[in-house]
């Protein structure tokens, strides 16, 4: 036997293999004869969205008599080195810089803390549920422990990190001496009797499996292909980058997600770093396997290219950490609701007031009071919410006098006071995003006044382990330590340094964006170093205002705009028609022009209301087939998407959600917190027996999730699909979604905002209640339509619904590429 050293997958260019050889054999050699060590290089699979695995280092030592690595001794007990599975994270960009380390072991690069914490869990939760589900490792056996190696002339280390001039076996050594750790076993099975021998065979399953995972269809190869021509086309939007705030602007399916991402991948490849907004999760999957597969081309063509850093998060996720790690989150008290209960009541006190007289009983008009609230020039856009919410809750008590809509605005009043105060500590994020946000601007802009405000000098008990202060920031003060106020400044300039890490900033659908969240990322990364893809108004979802980009606390910025095409990077003739019918029934400016195509592709709906699994198997073989015999894999093949509260399996025995639980919009009003009904897919289970795999983004909680593997299809809600893409969508319940949308709360007040109004908006005060509710929902529609790039099923539950009525005529217009499916017979007009 013998010490076996085994590179897989080429050489990393981080290391000079010579030498870790070298230093590892004089470092084990002397008590330790047999032992295997596998270097894979450039891990092939995406298994996180925040970074990419440069190197995975498996060590194992075999264990039997005299053969042993010694590490260190703790209480007189001597600590050895069994086996360790570490995946290594390169970091490149800070070798000229400054980098010590605190008293409380952060890492100090300048004025900013070296944070790559989330990176690491990422990292550590990731590969070890690749692992467990993908490789066949047992679960309960595994402890993977990331490495984050940044290359800098000093030379220490600290939990999960390396600092060092170069990466050899004497740093590794150094850093598992300095470890809390106390037992080096990250696989417990390759301790057992005779496991050794089979560890190839587990290194085989891993690479095995990552080959397969690792695999491009034709839309991930054609998208590779497209970026790497475009690459050197894109130069007149590069060169503005970090010189101006770059916005893209264009129509749904236009290209300018394609843009953003283009630029991201063109930063990444001449070694920059980026990070990646966006507001779907699920999203961020499909952007991740984009950006590793363009990552890995890029290295079979340049083994030398050191390419950049590129996280993908969405906005939620980033401002969570941001508040989080600047102790936001952890000073936010009763106040806050104090301070929300005076608005409501002030907002309560102008609508009280407007309706009295309105009200006649039985032969009140609600929805034309809606309209007059909604258009009310004199009403901000809380108080128009307020008012909307108070009629709605009304109308249904049976309001017949002026006396019962007094009592009835008591009782309104005290219902939003009681959920409010179920707001618990750890709900404050989702609860009071909006406070929340407010706040961590306040602390990033005038640290002083926060700290004035929240009394942050006696906060040492709160604050110091939650968000690592060093000594030097606490004084002692009548007997008790204090946080002093100089202290707290420095501590929030390096961590707001710490999100920077030299990163140009791409945000996707920043139409979107809360001013207070646009004030915050210009706060952190400076307008120059920022490129938004804007929609526009007509692809407003999360907010009733639209994000003005071209100013910042009231004043110009550096803009240079950039507009797409009408024309539309991803829909086929077929969709385009239908989706451009359906916007102008609702008064939605889209004009959308299809992809350029000889097949102009499908469209398909189908009417009946339930399905033999022999139907359900047929439907998907078909839109299946299409996919593979276009080079699709399943993943880009097919693409299902359902409305939350239908298409569900049973759910016997599980209780009803939790109600009367609260969250703060944007205006400070106090909203009950939505609701979706989750549940497993009804027709899943039967066709996962059937030989099709399913990858469930329908799930709770999707921090669980594996990224998705090309021979896994998509199965997620409605909501989840902006930003997504399939050859085929596979739409359940259309009818029932687009009735759902409209009856949310943020239907009525879509667009109720006072601003100078676009072509698209100019006539919204004369548009009844009724109207707008629909233009909303229609606006949720042509998003999910227009996720397909061939071929569309669309399944309508009853004709004579809102949206069953649309499909009705324009199926009566007839048109060869679309198709009808119905109880009776299946019908091609």
């Amino acid at each position: 036997m013998s010490i076996d050293i085994i590179p897989i997958n080429g050489k990393s260019q981080y290391i000079d293999y010579v030498k870790f050889e070298s230093s590892l054999r004089e470092r084990i050699g002397k008590r330790c004869s047999d032992a295997k060590v596998f270097l894979l290089n450039n891990f092939p699979v995406s298994v996180s969205v925040e970074t990419n695995i440069d190197l995975i280092l498996i060590i194992a030592i075999e264990d039997k008599k005299d053969n042993f690595y010694y590490l260190k001794s703790i209480d007189q007990k001597a600590i050895y080195f069994h086996n360790q599975i570490i995946p290594i994270k390169f970091i490149t960009q800070f070798k000229d810089d400054q980098i010590s380390i605190d008293d409380s072991n952060q890492i100090i690069n300048g004025e900013s803390y070296l944070d790559f914490s989330n990176e690491l869990n990422s990292i550590k939760f990731g590969f070890s549920r690749y692992l467990s589900t993908k490789c066949g490792f047992k679960k309960e056996s595994l402890y993977i422990k990331p490495l984050i190696y940044i290359q800098n002339e000093n030379d220490f280390s600290t939990e999960n990190y390396i600092i060092a001039k170069e990466f050899d076996f004497y740093c590794l050594h150094r850093y598992f001496v300095k470890s809390h750790d106390q037992i080096f076993i990250s696989y417990k099975e390759w301790k057992t009797e005779n496991a050794f021998s089979f560890l190839p065979t587990d290194i085989e399953r891993i690479i095995d499996q990552a080959s397969k995972d690792s695999e491009e269809g034709y839309l991930t190869r054609k998208k590779i292909e497209r970026i790497g021509k475009q690459l050197s086309n894109s130069r007149s939007i590069y060169d503005e980058l970090n010189k101006n705030l770059v916005i893209i602007s264009g129509k749904a399916g236009t290209g300018k997600s394609s843009e953003l991402l283009l630029l991201t991948m063109k930063c990444i490849s001449n070694g920059q770093n980026t990070l990646y907004l966006t507001y779907n999760k699920l999203l961020i999957f499909d952007i991740a396997k984009t950006v590793k597969s363009f990552v890995n081309a890029k290295l079979n063509s340049n083994l030398e290219l050191r390419p950049g850093e590129g996280s993908v998060i969405t906005l939620h996720q980033f401002f969570y950490r941001l508040s989080k790690s600047l102790g936001v989150l952890h000073v936010l008290n009763a106040d806050k609701i104090e301070k929300l209960l005076s608005t409501l009541k002030e907002r309560m006190r102008l609508i009280y007031n407007f309706i009295q007289g309105k009200t006649t009983g039985h032969e009140t008009n609600w929805e034309n009071l809606k309209t007059e609230i909604q258009n009310h020039n004199a009403f901000d856009i809380g108080t128009k919410e307020v008012g909307i919410d108070f009629v709605n809750y009304i109308s249904k008590r049976s309001a017949s006098s002026v006396e019962r809509v007094r009592n009835l605005s008591i009782e309104f009043f005290n219902h939003k006071k009681r959920i409010v105060g179920n707001i618990e500590a750890s709900d404050v994020f989702l609860a009071n995003y909006y406070g929340v946000l407010e706040d961590t601007l306040l602390q990033i802009r005038n640290p002083k006044k926060f700290y004035d405000k929240h009394n942050i000098e006696n906060k040492y008990v709160l604050l110091d382990v939650a968000i690592g202060l060093s000594k030097k920031y606490i004084e002692e003060k009548d007997g008790k330590k204090i946080i002093t106020e100089k202290g707290f400044v420095e501590f929030k300039n390096r961590r707001v340094g710490g999100h920077r890490r030299k990163r140009t900033l791409f945000i996707d659908e920043a139409q979107d964006c809360h001013p207070l969240e646009k004030e915050i990322l210009i706060s952190i990364y400076d307008s120059d170093n920022i490129v938004v893809a804007n929609g526009g108004r007509e692809q407003l979802i999360r907010h009733v205002e639209l994000c003005n980009w071209e100013k910042s606390q009231a004043r110009e910025i550096n803009v240079k705009k950039h507009y797409t095409r009408n024309k539309s990077f991803r829909v086929k003739k077929t969709v385009v028609d239908f989706c451009n019918f359906v916007a102008k029934k609702y008064q939605i400016d889209l004009n959308l022009e299809p992809l350029d195509s000889v097949d102009e592709g499908e469209l398909l709906f189908d009417f009946r209301q339930n399905h033999s699994e022999t139907e359900i198997k047929d439907l998907f073989n078909h839109f299946s087939l299409k996919g593979e015999v276009n080079g699709c894999s399943a993943y880009e093949s097919l693409l299902v998407v359902l409305e939350s509260n239908s298409q569900r399996a049973g759910q016997k025995g599980q209780p009803e959600p939790r109600l009367d639980k609260a969250i703060i919009n944007e205006y400070g009003n106090i909203e009950d917190a939505p609701h979706l009904r989750r549940g497993t897919w009804q027709h899943m289970s039967m066709l996962e027996k059937n030989n099709f795999m399913f990858w469930d983004g329908t799930v709770e909680d999707k921090s669980n999730l594996n990224v998705p593997s090309p021979n896994e299809s998509r199965v997620i809600y409605y909501e989840s699909c902006r930003g997504l893409e399939a050859w085929s969508v596979i739409c359940f319940s259309f009818d029932k979604f687009f009735s759902q949308k409209q009856d949310e709360p943020d239907a009525e007040r879509f667009l109720i905002d006072n601003e100078e109004k676009t072509k698209l908006t100019q006539d919204l005060f004369k548009v009844s209640n009724d109207d707008r509710k629909k233009m909303y929902a229609a606006t949720w529609a042509l998003m999910a339509m227009t996720r397909t790039i061939d071929s569309l099923y669309i399944q309508v539950n009853d004709r004579n619904s809102e949206f069953g009525k649309i499909v009705v005529e324009y199926l009566n217009q007839g048109n060869y590429n679309v198709k009808q499916l119905t109880n009776e017979v299946n019908e091609q007009k």
